[in-house]
């Protein structure tokens, strides 16, 4: 049994705040400093210690986007979650792949049958 979880109004509100602010003000931040002062990012890419974070990182992220599709948290597949967590944050690939889900193809709207089967 495929039982969906419906998000109220304030949750999608909050979801979809915390997509734009992963993408544009963390991502942005990134972005920013990358480009304005580069000799950070390349001394946080030649230290082994950030290097094993940013790695650890990478293979979370495909891990939460094997399980997510797995746990049918969303219908978004496993590349494109993670290819939205590298082109903004997990802050914003995670709440837009929870979104995803919302979508019913028979009427575009989930939150009209809480217990609908695809």
């Amino acid at each position: 049994m495929d039982v969906r979880q419906v998000y109220s109004a304030r949750e999608r509100t909050v979801l979809w705040t915390t997509a734009a602010l992963g993408f544009i003000a963390l991502n942005g931040v990134f972005l920013y400093g990358t480009f304005v002062q580069p000799e950070m990012l390349n001394a946080a890419l030649a230290n082994p210690l950030e290097m094993v974070f940013v790695l650890e990182a990478l293979v979370m992220t495909g891990i939460l986007a094997y399980l997510l599709r797995k746990w049918a948290v969303t219908r978004l597949p496993c590349g494109w979650f993670v290819l939205l967590a590298l082109i903004g944050s997990l802050a914003f690939a995670l709440p837009l792949a929870i979104l995803w889900k919302q979508r019913d193809g028979r009427n575009g709207d989930a939150s009209r049958d809480r217990y609908a089967t695809p």
